[in-house]
């Protein structure tokens, strides 16, 4: 798997994510989400069904007007891609989005501070794994569903 093999500072551009695929003796390019700027990536079961999804903490540079000016900030977000064993190889490959941008659950940071972070934890030890998320100024506990 590979993230940010390209880097921009468009919104919500640039960086990609890749799965190889080993077949036939070689390894090929099997499926490549190209929306949004990936800067780590978790790979775990975090809804509970022993198969592993994709997790990716993704960012976009936004600008609102405040007070007359504009002024740049970037949310962070997470997406999950999870295995679709019904889709075979269409266009989206094996892969589909069961997780995306959603407004109540943006991190807002005002500059794209780095390193950030994502892991799996069982935090509250229910037996299903969180997603936890580190920005420059923020530590937030995802539950997945």
């Amino acid at each position: 798997m590979v993230t940010q093999d390209e880097y921009t500072d468009e919104p919500c551009g640039g960086g990609r994510l890749h799965v190889w695929s080993f077949i036939n003796g070689n390894y090929e390019n099997t499926w490549t989400a190209k929306t949004f700027n990936y800067s780590c990536v978790a790979i775990g079961d975090i809804d509970g069904d022993n198969k592993r999804e994709i997790i990716a903490l993704a960012n976009c540079k936004m600008t609102e007007i405040k007070q007359g000016e504009e002024v740049e900030y970037y949310k962070f977000f997470i997406c999950v891609y999870k295995e679709d064993e019904q889709a075979g190889l269409n266009e989206m490959g094996l892969w589909k989005t069961t997780y995306y941008d959603d407004l109540k659950n943006n991190i807002r940071e005002d500059k794209n501070f780095w390193p950030k972070e994502i892991a799996l934890e069982d935090v509250d030890n229910d037996g299903v794994n969180e997603i936890i998320v580190i920005t420059g100024h923020c530590l937030v506990i995802y539950r997945f569903g």
